[in-house]
């Protein structure tokens, strides 16, 4: 699938490429970004070229759709979201968002998430959108709040993540549930 921009008031949201190597290691390399991932901290910048490889590959197979965020004033990648572990046969994937923390508490995520949720429900007519965090992630939880996702369950130690045996909290939102904000 061809990845399409998605426009807000104040951002762009685009496919990746290998131009944005060195904002992804910046980004995912900080542990106070990582804290939550449910990946370990990145540490050299071939991994950073890797996660790039993936959101390529999974665009053309359909299972990962990983966009940059980029900030309308200053052109700066500033985060990324997905849909990843698209599943067609039973219309659902799961999302997933990270920002750099220069740029937390501005309310980008408030901004890129509905046009990420849009485009799964109408663009790919998904039925559910799920959500893995983790339960002392508070500010990921009140944006997946603000906009309906309904708590689910808990899994308890159900990651090991930078030396840290991490719970996971999980979301759903079904497309009659989603407000078009």
């Amino acid at each position: 699938m061809d990845l399409p921009q998605l426009k807000t008031k104040r951002l762009r949201l685009r496919p990746l490429t290998y131009n944005d190597t060195d904002r992804i290691f910046e980004i995912f390399s900080n542990p106070d970004v990582t804290r939550y991932w449910g990946h370990d901290t990145l540490e050299e910048k071939e991994e950073a070229n890797e996660f790039i490889q993936r959101t390529i590959s999974g665009s053309k197979d359909e299972s990962l759709l990983e966009w940059g965020i980029i900030s309308n004033q200053n052109q700066e990648l500033i985060g990324t979201c997905a849909l990843s572990g698209l599943d067609q046969e039973h219309h659902r994937a799961e999302v997933g968002f990270a920002l750099h923390p220069q740029y937390w508490g501005n309310g980008y995520m408030i901004e890129a998430l509905p046009a990420i949720l849009r485009f799964g429900f109408i663009k790919l007519k998904l039925h559910r959108i799920e959500a893995d965090v983790d339960p002392r992630n508070s500010s990921s939880i009140n944006l997946l709040e603000k906009f309906n996702f309904q708590k689910e369950g808990l899994m308890r130690e159900r990651y090991f993540i930078n030396g840290e045996i991490q719970d996971a909290l999980f979301y759903g939102l079904l497309r009659s549930e989603f407000k078009r904000f």
